[in-house]
């Protein structure tokens, strides 16, 4: 017989959940749960009390909050288990709610299943030894409670604990408070368990040698603590990192204090400020002391609001057309959508033929991983640039043994020229034409019509250049101004000497570099993009960037003091006299 505590003492409003068993100490897996005491008459027999309450006691779920960290990095297996789980069928229709699938998601992907293991656990021994009597292996007890009795309901998980088999008496004291409604969640749990590892009943059910309250503790931990490895293995390959979920959060947690979790209240401000904040607390060992850091981060979370924003509109658009009233997508905001989600490929630039050195890619760095938000964040990219390269001096200088060299090269920080910034492309431009004419010289040689594109900037419109290809490739050489362009593009060819132009690709090559000049003129026009929203952001409209323009030259140079003072400061107080 089992005697079931209820009362005012059974629940008191902590935690409302499966506990365990009596063991010590607990408090350090679970420190908002009491601790559970059971005083029991026979070592032999284990059961299980329970309340009266039948509803899971669940957290609200704060879509706007967690849904970009519920979404981004997590892999589409891990996705297609989750819709699994919603899809399982149960007697009497659906077995688990879309709800409670929805809680475990969040539990999985915010990493906090460590309580659900030990819970899982001690449910499963309770099982296990309550039901010695009747079903042989401990493996086939927990089956059908799970799955061919199905005792997830309130009325049942109370009447498979009070079908007591033996006469031993337990007495449960109010402290330990258990629900019937929390095993249906745990079900589901043990349901996603089961499609990590399918031994995890074996390990759930494995019996002490010595069946006394100690032995059944202890191997209630153990294989919590199996289930817990397990999740963790699977999780490192479908889950960003812990370390990067840690970043995510403190992140967030700024920006909502500061009310600038909405997408459009970012900017380069909020990253600057996120930054001297950071800086100015104690190292949690986050990585926020670098900018560029912080940057890359700050920019990936603006990609995930703006893809959930999109994801929105999109879920609940009617359909495509010009209707904005009934929630039509235009075409031409569906394609935006789809451009800003296009990233360049950066391998393609470098193979298999060097489009761009490796001293111009890592120039670019800051630009690229930035995409197309580049011209979102402009003076974002160009600080990553010049203020990373002058964080980088001073960590090394860090390293020395000789404070005075750290000192020294914090006295030779001068203020940066930010009207200098969009020259500074200047060379990739010239590259991105040089290549150009290579690729239009390796086009003509294999009389492919792409060198048409590439190689005519000529008066002549493009309906004139197709009837002069109709007749022929020999007629198409013989225009002046396209034999004058080949005529370039050869001595352009001759004069690179880079992996890929040494001599002409084989035929079955040119795909490779039909692709690389696709990605190339992705690159020209996020460069051309984002020096319009620089000189936007540092000037205005309408204004040009000439440093001896009178007008502007006060603007400018209290715009380059400021930032330089932002950084100078954080710098001191990074690397100063009273770094230790």
């Amino acid at each position: 017989m089992v005697s079931t505590s209820g009362g005012a003492g059974a629940n008191n409003g902590h935690f409302d959940s499966i506990s365990g068993f009596a063991y010590q100490g607990l408090l350090q897996y679970l420190p908002q749960i009491p601790k559970p005491y059971i005083v029991v008459t026979s070592a032999n027999e284990l059961g299980l009390a329970v309340t009266d309450n039948e509803h899971i006691q669940t957290e609200a779920i704060s879509q706007d909050a967690v849904s970009w960290q519920l979404e981004s990095g997590v892999s589409a297996e891990l996705h297609g288990l989750f819709q699994s789980l919603q899809e399982s069928p149960g007697r009497y229709g659906p077995k688990f709610s879309a709800r409670e699938v929805a809680l475990l998601r969040q539990h999985i992907v915010c990493r906090n299943y460590a309580r659900l293991t030990l819970e899982l656990g001690y449910l499963c021994q309770a099982i296990v030894q309550h039901g010695s009597q009747t079903t042989k292996t401990a493996e086939a007890r927990l089956l059908k409670f799970f799955y061919q009795d199905e005792c997830l309901s309130g009325a049942k998980v109370r009447q498979f604990f009070q079908l007591q088999p033996s006469q031993t008496v337990i007495e449960i004291t109010p402290s330990f408070a258990i629900s019937p409604g929390r095993v249906q969640f745990l079900a589901l749990f043990l349901e996603f368990c089961l499609f990590l590892d399918g031994r995890v009943l074996q390990r759930l059910g494995a019996s002490p040698t010595n069946s006394d309250v100690t032995a059944i503790d202890q191997q209630a931990k153990q294989a919590a603590r199996d289930l817990q490895k397990t999740i963790y293995n699977f999780l490192a390959e479908h889950l960003p990192a812990v370390q990067l979920q840690r970043q995510y959060r403190a992140i967030r947690q700024w920006l909502d204090n500061n009310g600038q979790l909405w997408q459009h209240e970012i900017c380069d401000d909020s990253i600057v400020a996120f930054w001297q904040a950071m800086c100015a607390q104690p190292d949690e060992g986050l990585g926020f002391r670098r900018f560029r850091s912080v940057a890359g981060l700050m920019l990936d979370l603006q990609q995930c609001l703006l893809a959930g924003r999109d994801k929105q509109q999109h879920d609940y658009a009617t359909s495509i057309g010009y209707d904005a009233e009934q929630g039509e997508w235009s075409p031409e905001q569906l394609q935006q959508t789809l451009d800003s989600l296009q990233l360049i490929d950066v391998e393609a630039l470098s193979q298999p033929a060097k489009l761009l050195t490796a001293s111009q890619l890592e120039q670019l760095e800051p630009l690229l991983l930035a995409g197309n938000l580049a011209s979102q964040f402009p003076l974002t990219v160009c600080r990553s640039r010049w203020w990373g390269d002058a964080q980088a001096v001073l960590v090394q200088a860090c390293r020395n043994a000789d404070k005075s060299v750290l000192l020294d090269k914090l006295a030779d920080l001068t203020p940066w020229p930010l009207e200098q910034w969009p020259a500074s492309f200047t060379d990739i431009d010239a590259n991105i034409s040089q290549v150009k004419d290579c690729l239009g010289h390796i086009f003509v040689s294999h009389q492919d019509p792409l060198a048409l594109g590439l190689l005519t900037q000529s008066s002549l419109d493009w309906q004139h250049w197709q009837q002069i290809y109709s007749e022929g490739w020999l007629a198409l050489c013989q225009e002046p101004s396209f034999a004058s362009a080949c005529q370039r593009a050869q001595q352009a060819f001759k004069g690179l000497n880079r992996q890929g132009f040494k001599q002409l690709p084989l035929a079955d090559e040119l795909v490779d570099y039909e692709y690389g000049w696709q990605q190339l003129q992705a690159l020209a026009a996020l460069i051309t993009k984002h020096r319009a929203a620089f000189k936007l952001q540092l000037v205005g409209d309408n204004q040009t960037l000439a440093a001896d323009d009178q007008h502007l030259a006060p603007a400018i140079a209290a715009k380059n003091a400021a930032d330089f003072a932002i950084a100078k400061q954080v710098f001191d107080l990074l690397y100063g006299s009273t770094h230790d």
